[in-house]
């Protein structure tokens, strides 16, 4: 925000300053409350829903086409509406589609070759070959436009699980120059993907989405994921008290001694096995089998007690120094 508008101010005063004020730079209005541009994190929450997208749409496209396609998110990116129309080829496949209540609209874009293994396929074809350069027919819009339609679906089957979002086609065209979809200098979010049929080579596919389009996804996305967190930190909590409450099985040990298969079989009643522990060591608590502190035998009341003299752990760790 502090760019645009440094920028414009440096302009108008180098214009003003160099030609007496009179050149005319263009204005254009900025709401301060809706700042256009994505940061990092707004694009990786779009990564999770396009993830299952992916999924979908290949699933979706194996069927439609019969015959295994795959399909994976190549990139996630912010960019322009200007930019996005210039590297999109012509003629390809644009379709423009609003999921209501997301205000704007979005694009999906699927270049002609794909269009035209689409049609192919969908006619008993191979989907290889050379076809031809040009705009698709009446019938062969028909044939795609099933598979695209489909296609949008899927994405509102991906963001289900954060918003329900009602889909409509608005237009379709052979060129971005025949689109009204967004404002040309519009920021949008653009998501690239990879779409191999068969064995065959990768094609290249995107939905193009403004600003006010996508703002609405993301917050859903990242109030979805505050809510998940918060739910594990609630069992978490929860499950405390009932692990504090577990009984465990605490035993006092001398140090152990080795005795032969012989030596075991003559024991008697009576016989004295003696320890090889000395009179002065601490012995060792156990909890649940596992060493913990160093005790002395003492007494409380009528009966014998341990007293805790020492962390097994300290005491091992001073020894070893």
């Amino acid at each position: 925000m502090s760019t645009i508008i440094s920028d414009q101010l440096s302009s108008g005063l180098a214009g003003s300053g160099s030609r007496g004020g009179s050149q005319k730079h263009a204005v254009r209005k900025y709401d301060f409350r809706e700042p256009e541009g994505f940061d990092r994190s707004h694009l990786r929450s779009l990564h999770s829903a396009f993830d299952v997208f992916v999924r979908l749409a290949g699933g979706s496209l194996t069927g439609a086409l019969r015959t295994p396609v795959h399909v994976r998110v190549r990139d996630i990116r912010q960019s322009t509406w200007e930019e996005f129309a210039k590297a999109a080829e012509s003629p390809s496949h644009l379709v423009v589609f609003n999921l209501s209540p997301l205000p704007g609209k979005a694009i999906l874009y699927v270049p002609l070759a794909l269009a035209m293994a689409v049609v192919d396929m969908r006619l008993s074809g191979t989907g290889i070959g050379d076809f031809p350069v040009r705009p698709l027919t009446e019938i062969e819009d028909v044939l795609v436009s099933t598979v695209t339609d489909d296609l949008i679906g899927e994405l509102v089957n991906a963001l289900a699980p954060y918003l329900m979002v009602s889909p409509s086609v608005s237009q379709k065209a052979s060129d971005t120059d025949l689109l009204q979809a967004v404002i040309p200098s519009g920021v949008c979010a653009v998501a690239e993907f990879e779409v191999r049929i068969g064995e065959g080579e990768p094609f290249r596919a995107a939905i193009c989405a403004p600003y006010q389009f996508v703002r609405p996804i993301v917050e859903a996305i990242e109030r979805k994921d505050v809510l998940a967190r918060g739910s594990e930190d609630d069992k978490d909590s929860a499950l405390l008290p009932s692990l504090l409450g577990v009984a465990l099985p605490v035993s006092i040990q001398f140090q152990g001694v080795k005795l032969t298969p012989l030596e075991v079989a003559s024991l008697t009643s009576g016989d004295v096995i003696p320890l090889k522990h000395r009179p002065d060591r601490p012995l060792t608590m156990t909890v649940g089998g596992e060493r913990c502190f160093s005790v002395i035998p003492t007494k409380v009341r009528r009966r014998l007690a341990a007293l805790i003299v020492d962390s097994e752990k300290r005491r091992q760790r001073d020894q070893s120094q």
